[in-house]
């Protein structure tokens, strides 16, 4: 009978722990991040089991300290998290994509223990911050004068370095800078910067004139 029981609260808690990381990894897919649904769901998951088996071992053998293989789990996750994280030039994109696996993974022991409503309650929270505060960002920047700028450059080597340069030499701030290389063709880049309409314009301009620079417009 305690085997049926012990079964099937280990059953409730993956069933809990898939349909809580899919909350937070459908917005993740959906913001098109590098850790999506399936990335989400195996770390909630493998966070539960490793709680789960901790509580039976430590029924087992009492002398086991309940929170060892927690800690292991968050100090771990940390590696994944680095993954997510790139550094272009002076910006660094998928910290909030690194926060929100460390985050699914603290949730993952709370269920993995039991805590079925911390665990609900951290998600929502989550989710709260992922999707509202997203949009409260968008607006702050919105007002901070940003602009976009989309560039396709050539193939070699240093472009990249050379768009850094000219955005420094106008004194102009990066907000934000994505990139996408096609060997043999060259980058396609997103860039967000902090500019008076004119600035921006000179430094279309002086982007323009450059052989380097296949394509430019601002969004």
């Amino acid at each position: 009978m305690d085997m049926l029981t012990s079964s099937s609260e280990m059953i409730f808690k993956l069933v809990v722990a898939i349909l809580l990381g899919s909350i937070v990894g459908i917005d993740r897919e959906y913001s098109r991040r590098p850790a999506g649904l399936r990335t989400h769901i195996l770390v909630i998951v493998g966070a539960t089991v490793v709680m789960h088996a901790n509580l039976a071992l430590v029924r087992l053998y009492p002398h086991i300290d309940p929170g060892r293989f927690g800690a292991q789990v968050i100090s771990g996750i940390g590696f994944l998290g680095a993954g997510t994280i790139i550094k272009e030039g002076p910006t660094i994109h998928g910290l909030t994509t690194a926060a929100s696996l460390w985050t699914i993974a603290a949730i993952g022991l709370a269920i993995g223990s039991g805590q079925y409503a911390l665990g609900i309650l951290a998600t929502l929270i989550t989710l709260v911050v992922l999707r509202i505060f997203s949009g409260l960002e968008n607006h702050f920047k919105a007002r901070s004068k940003v602009t976009t700028l989309y560039l396709e450059t050539n193939d070699e080597t240093d472009v990249i370095d050379y768009v850094h340069r000219t955005i420094d030499e106008k004194n102009l701030v990066i907000v934000d800078l994505s990139s996408d290389y096609t060997q043999g063709y060259g980058h396609s880049l997103v860039i967000k910067l902090k500019c008076e309409e004119k600035h921006c314009k000179d430094l279309i301009q002086e982007l323009a004139n450059s052989k380097r620079i296949l394509k430019i417009r601002m969004r």
